[in-house]
């Protein structure tokens, strides 16, 4: 993805691992906690390792004008006006805030696709709060994981009349596309958080999410880092806890993560070790991939984890096994595991998301479409990873943070 790539400078800043402040770092009644990034407002083409993506648009904050009147065939002629872009510069909380209160109690539905975990809890719940500070209505509806339900909750949803509808899409998006079609029709405008769409349906109003590559990216620049103070070069061993093989987001974040280490130095010599598929994304499946890596390899100088619940049991099994000598490192942001990094543990660096963020951002352009008929620039809106590592722990861990 060019402007993807463009944006991975934001997780080099001249080669520091933590400095800077997260733009995405707004709106204090959200419940998340405060964030850093390295210098987040540099771009380069320097990484061009992924797959291309349909990418143009010069500024995701500012938007176009749509129809004043809200209607189906007004909503549906106004998703047809722009392309499905990716913006260029990540976006952050406050890219999209309107100028003054709403003129009305909008009712918004937020579709969980899972709230069983902390992270997915987080978004719906603390999205929840933030529509109803701005005077408006919020429902929400938890899919577990299951796509019926999901669909049924859409269209009771649209048979209620709601104003708008935020979707965390269940696995294959494809089978939503044919109810959030139905929503269109109706003239609710729908923005997706966490999960894509299906690319093929383009009657949404926007995606906002994380950029996993860039989540991957800023973990390989830590942990290449880290290598360079401990042996003056990039060189050692590694020990991957992977999902699901061919899971299309965690290969993103596993490419990321060596580009990241390639960007440090490009002829490294860290070499993966193990790589192990856990399959479910939990602690105990981190903890047995952990077991069975300590056994195979008397020492191991990273291990990386596309989780954080994976990570969390890993540590674990270090603890378990008196092994400290890796530096431990991945990606989501949870509250234990950015307890572990100020705790001192071998977990060193979190590269984290923001999933109430993402609601919020969400919830400002539905709203700024019901009030003002406004459009994004870009479909496809990202947010820059939260870093988080020894020398700004204090600054990112928040003890009373929702996730």
């Amino acid at each position: 993805m060019k402007m993807l790539r463009k944006r991975i400078v934001a997780l080099l800043a001249a080669g520091a691992m933590l400095t800077g402040t997260l733009a995405g770092c707004g709106n204090s009644d959200s419940g998340s906690k405060a964030a850093s990034t390295s210098g987040s407002s540099a771009k380069t083409e320097a990484q061009s390792a992924s797959s291309e993506s349909k990418s143009s648009s010069s500024s995701a904050a500012s938007g176009t004008s749509g129809s004043e009147a809200k209607g189906g065939n007004d909503l549906i002629s106004d998703y047809a006006s722009y392309e499905t872009v990716e913006a260029a510069d990540f976006i952050s909380r406050d890219s999209f805030k309107l100028s003054g209160d709403v003129s009305k109690e909008y009712t918004i539905a937020y579709v969980a696709g899972n709230m069983g975990s902390a992270y997915f809890y987080a978004g719906p719940t603390e999205t929840q709060k933030y529509i109803e500070s701005l005077g408006c209505k919020c429902l929400i509806s938890d899919a577990d994981a299951d796509l019926a339900t999901q669909v049924n909750q859409i269209e009771n949803f649209i048979t209620q009349g709601v104003d708008a509808i935020i979707i965390n899409v269940v696995d294959p998006p494809s089978g939503v596309s044919e109810a959030l079609q139905k929503a269109a029709d109706a003239g609710i405008p729908v923005a997706a958080v966490d999960s894509m769409l299906d690319e093929n349906f383009e009657n949404y109003l926007a995606f906002i999410g994380s950029d996993n590559y860039a989540l991957g990216f800023s973990c390989g620049v830590a942990a290449a880092n880290h290598l360079v103070e401990l042996y003056g070069e990039v060189k050692g061993t590694c020990g991957v806890f992977d999902g699901v093989e061919g899971n299309a987001v965690a290969q993103l974040i596993y490419d990321g993560f060596w580009d990241g280490v390639a960007s440090i130095q490009e002829d490294h010599k860290l070499e993966e070790v193990s790589h192990l598929y856990g399959g479910a994304w939990t602690e105990e499946a981190g903890l047995q991939m952990a077991e069975d890596m300590l056994v195979a390899n008397e020492h191991i100088d990273i291990m990386f984890a596309i989780s954080d619940p994976f990570l969390m049991g890993a540590l674990t099994a270090c603890e378990r096994a008196g092994r400290s000598e890796m530096f431990m490192c991945g990606r989501d942001g949870d509250k234990a595991a950015l307890k572990a990094v100020k705790d001192g543990t071998a977990v060193k660096f979190i590269a984290g998301q923001d999933p109430v963020g993402m609601g919020i951002i969400a919830t400002d352009l539905v709203l700024s479409y019901l009030e003002n008929g406004t459009l994004p620039e870009a479909r496809i809106l990202r947010l820059a990873p939260i870093e988080a590592g020894v020398d700004n722990i204090d600054e990112v861990y928040d003890p009373d943070a929702a996730f």
